[in-house]
């Protein structure tokens, strides 16, 4: 997805892409943060 497209949507819908664009990269860190921890985990029980 280019800038340009990001700016046209945020455009066209009123800014609700940029919402939803907000929720997707939180929900994705905060996915990532808990594979991070149960990989951290079965690496502490493998020592």
């Amino acid at each position: 997805m280019t800038p340009f497209l990001l700016d046209r949507f945020a455009t066209e819908i009123g800014g609700e892409s940029l919402r939803a664009n907000r929720l997707i990269i939180v929900g994705n860190a905060s996915l990532a943060a808990r594979i991070a921890g149960a990989l951290s985990a079965l690496g502490d029980e493998q020592s």
